[in-house]
Parts: C-alpha cells; sequence; structure tokens
C-alpha cells in the first residue's frame, strides 16, 4: 500500500534521525541545530475554547437587530426635541445605535463566556 510517493526523502529521513528524541537528548548537549527545532507547541487561550462562526454570526445578528430597534426608538425621541434638526436628530441616533450595537455585542460575548 505504501509508495515511493507516501515516503519521506532522503534528506528529510536524516533530519528526523538527527533530531532529539526526548529532552535527555537535549540534556546532553544535542548538535541539533536550534533552527530546525520543531516549533514549541501554541499555547490555549486563557478562556481555552472559541465561539464557532456560525454562534459569532448569530450574535452580531441579535446585537445588530437590538441597536437597529434602539436606534429607531432614538430617532423618535430626539425628532421630537424642538432644539435639533432633522438630520442632526438623525446623526445623533445614529452614533447612539453604534455605541449601543458594540456594547450590546460585548455583552452577548460576555454572557456566551468567551
Amino acid at each position: 500500500m505504501n509508495s515511493d510517493d507516501d515516503q519521506a526523502p532522503p534528506w528529510a529521513r536524516d533530519l528526523l534521525d538527527s533530531a532529539p528524541s526526548s529532552a535527555t537528548d537535549e540534556e546532553q548537549g544535542s548538535t541539533w541545530p536550534p533552527i530546525l527545532r520543531p516549533p514549541d507547541l501554541p499555547v490555549p487561550s486563557e478562556s481555552g475554547r472559541r465561539l464557532s462562526r456560525k454562534d459569532r454570526s448569530v450574535l452580531n445578528r441579535q446585537a445588530y437587530n437590538a441597536a437597529r430597534l434602539f436606534e429607531e426608538r432614538e430617532r423618535k425621541r430626539l425628532r421630537a426635541l424642538p432644539h435639533l434638526s432633522k438630520s442632526e436628530a438623525n446623526r445623533l441616533a445614529h452614533q447612539l445605535g453604534q455605541s449601543y450595537y458594540e456594547r450590546e455585542r460585548q455583552r452577548l460575548l460576555d454572557l456566551a463566556g468567551v
């Protein structure tokens, strides 16, 4: 079942043969060049897990919908104020909606334990 294509080339086998087989080889002063040593394993994040793309999408959509409703409500409230023009009220409502989205998204991520 093994073909020649499945086997490592001779130079790769030589590198693997010269690799330290355990920590004791390194303690004894291995001559294996440091540049060829295998990289350290990545350190896992503090939370230990990450939300799936689908879960993040659901959270982002929920935060977006909540922010949109909040922005519409604020727009109506701000337009009722006599000292603000319609464009100023819309601009302020949009800014409030954006900051609400960021806070709501972070709140949902915190609830999810990320």
